[in-house]
């Protein structure tokens, strides 16, 4: 489905509808009253009028528009968590000509609604979905939803819970930026970890009321992915110097980053570290960890890139590696690579993963990629995405019945203003596929 474009001019007048809040103990709670149909907007909810398209659909505020976190609610309802940056003729609240911190939710029988929480540079960029329904964001913005945050909060990285209805239940400010895009996860107890609050080497747990547990190092320089393990643990996937214990790295082709997985306790504390090579990355001049699911048996599943390509690696349950797979140009003759950048397990036991391929379309410089890999790591199925120029997905998620949903951006070159490097401009993309792959 297309979705329509949305004039600056209405998401003034909802701004204007904002709930009352008050400031409580380090956090921003919500004396909301009675939840109302999620078509209220009274709660900032808009709807945006769809189009059905082939395939997929996209969110166009009317310059560029990015999603970078997805979540799917019980009742289907594909949560997509991202910004949105009007025209430069448009202008947001107060004037302000930059991106928004964007939500929409779209229904199983197609409609769909969106809010932006806060404008001047801000962006939402990861969504959890908590075992109750609510959805907890991570965010940058100097306020959100109207609240303005104590003064010891307000360097602009928010965690926040927000009720299906979109109202607020709390705010925490971390009083830093996120140095990257920060992924937040919520176990089954819904304890909330998050990367990247005060820098990208810790994870905060905090509980579902939003109070601080802990915050410690996985010793990790950076975070850059985290999964739920079956007991309430976590496993943190991301990058590390070359250290003697960890000789599985090969630094002479890592550029001094070693990529490494660890395991941790409900308590923060470590249970093991793992480093990942193969000789097939031995030509290769960087190796990085894009992301990290828990599979059905409780073992640890990452993906990454190699320079060129991308692979999966399954660890066993004590963190030595079982298999490993590595995909440059031998899936569809004339590519040039997969690019992988999000992982989720299926109730089936495979793997679905999303992220960009090169030269899979003709005439286009890269696809959005959907693919289905197998518990041995082998690819079972592959779907390649968009309409623009340049088109990815940055992340993916799996609803009960195995249907998936993964978003990104689809962006077009445009040299109408004479320049003949032209301005991307693009859409927020979203994509809804069955468990088999079909377009849903």
């Amino acid at each position: 489905m297309h979705f329509a474009r949305i004039s600056m001019s209405t998401r003034t007048r909802l701004a204007a509808a904002l709930i009352a809040l008050v400031t409580s103990a380090g956090l921003v709670a919500c004396q909301s009253p009675p939840l109302a149909p999620i078509s209220s907007e009274a709660r900032g909810f808009f709807m945006v009028p769809a189009v059905p398209l082939p395939g997929y659909g996209t969110y166009d505020s009317g310059s560029r528009d990015e999603f970078t976190g997805v979540g799917i609610l019980p009742d289907g309802t594909i949560v997509s968590a991202g910004y949105s940056m009007p025209l430069q003729g448009d202008q947001t609240p107060a004037g302000v000509l930059n991106s928004g911190a964007t939500m929409v939710l779209t229904r199983p029988d197609g409609t769909a609604w969106a809010k932006t929480y806060a404008h001047d540079n801000a962006r939402l960029y990861d969504v959890a979905i908590s075992p109750d329904g609510t959805m907890v964001v991570t965010a940058s913005a100097r306020s959100f939803d109207g609240v303005t945050l104590p003064s010891d909060e307000q360097g602009g990285s928010i965690l926040a819970k927000i009720s299906e209805d979109g109202s607020i239940i709390w705010v925490h400010g971390f009083g830093s930026v996120f140095n990257s895009v920060p992924p937040v996860n919520v176990s089954t107890d819904g304890s909330i970890y998050v990367v990247g609050a005060d820098n990208d080497e810790l994870i905060d747990k905090f509980t579902p009321d939003g109070d601080l547990v802990w915050a410690k190092s996985p010793g990790l320089d950076q975070v850059n992915g985290i999964a739920v393990t079956h007991d309430g643990g976590i496993i943190a996937a991301g990058i590390n110097p070359h250290i003697p214990q960890l000789d599985a790295c090969d630094t002479t082709y890592t550029n001094g980053n070693c990529p490494t997985v660890v395991r941790m306790t409900s308590d923060g504390d470590i249970a093991w570290t793992s480093s990942l090579w193969s000789d097939d990355w031995s030509t290769y001049p960087m190796v990085t960890l894009a992301g990290v699911t828990v599979d059905v048996d409780g073992s640890a599943v990452v993906i990454g890139s190699t320079g060129i390509g991308s692979f999966i690696s399954k660890l066993s349950n004590d963190g030595s590696v079982e298999w490993t797979h590595t995909f440059t140009n031998d899936v569809s003759p004339g590519s040039i690579h997969m690019g992988f950048r999000s992982i989720a397990t299926s109730p089936q036991g495979d793997y679905i993963v999303s992220g960009i391929y090169y030269q899979c379309i003709a005439g286009k410089q890269s696809s959005a990629l959907v693919a289905d890999i197998d518990a041995s790591g082998s690819i079972l199925w592959y779907r390649c995405l968009g309409d623009g120029d340049n088109n990815s997905l940055n992340a993916v998620a799996i609803a009960t019945d195995g249907s998936i949903a993964a978003v990104g951006t689809s962006s077009t070159l445009d040299t109408s203003n004479g320049d003949p490097n032209g301005l991307f401009t693009g859409n927020a993309l979203l994509a809804r596929l069955t468990s088999t792959g079909d377009i849903n």
